[in-house]
């Protein structure tokens, strides 16, 4: 988890929520850690000091489940969790032509698949049978987050038709409520590891 954002919503004159509920407010910067080992966080500006000290003490009590670099995001155990690849009949491996990058951010990439290879993420691949290029994206927080163009491996992998949450129902359910909590996850996909035997069968495969 990268960040954890407290926001509060005012009840409208009839006692209802809507009106007062803002979640683009003004966020204000705490340190769950030691000084000398910082850790910050977000919460809202608008919460009473009482209840922006009780979620600050609840932050510190549980700050050790929160992560700020990708060597303090341990792997999901593969009993909970595994990602699985399968390949279409008829699909053959297929390599992206490069592409150029400009200068400018050539460095921040760089530095990114550093960091990304030391916390274990990714390795390098000597003979790789699928080569997708970089599509560097910049996040609204100025960091760059390189992202993969898996536009051809998409299209020769099963479609997956499990359905999103549907967006009115999450919001009724928080209606009543005078608070929300929002915890955005920090590359959380990179803790779900693929599956060995599925892996090898494919580079078997493919390679045959």
């Amino acid at each position: 988890i990268a960040s954890h954002m407290i926001c509060s919503t005012e009840l409208a004159e009839d006692g209802k929520l809507g009106f007062g509920f803002t979640p683009a407010d003004d966020l204000e910067e705490i340190n769950i850690w030691p000084d000398d080992h910082p850790r910050p966080t977000y919460i809202n500006k608008k919460l009473e000091r009482e209840a922006k000290s009780q979620h600050t003490n609840l932050l510190k009590e549980f700050a050790g489940c929160f992560a700020w670099e990708y060597h303090e995001m341990a792997s999901l155990n593969r009993s909970i969790v595994e990602h699985r690849l399968p390949i279409k009949p008829g699909f053959r491996p297929y390599a992206q032509p490069p592409r150029k990058f400009n200068p400018s951010i050539l460095g921040e990439i760089k530095d990114e698949i550093q960091r990304m290879t030391e916390a274990g993420f990714i390795r390098p691949c000597r003979y790789a049978m699928w080569i997708s290029n970089i599509v560097p994206i910049r996040k609204k927080n100025g960091q760059l987050r390189v992202c993969i163009d898996f536009r051809d491996l998409n299209r020769a992998t099963p479609k997956d038709e499990y359905p999103m949450p549907a967006t009115d129902l999450l919001i009724d359910a928080a209606a009543g409520h005078k608070m929300m909590s929002f915890l955005d996850g920090n590359a959380g996909y990179n803790q779900i590891v693929m599956a060995k035997r599925r892996y090898i069968q494919n580079c078997f495969q493919m390679s045959g």
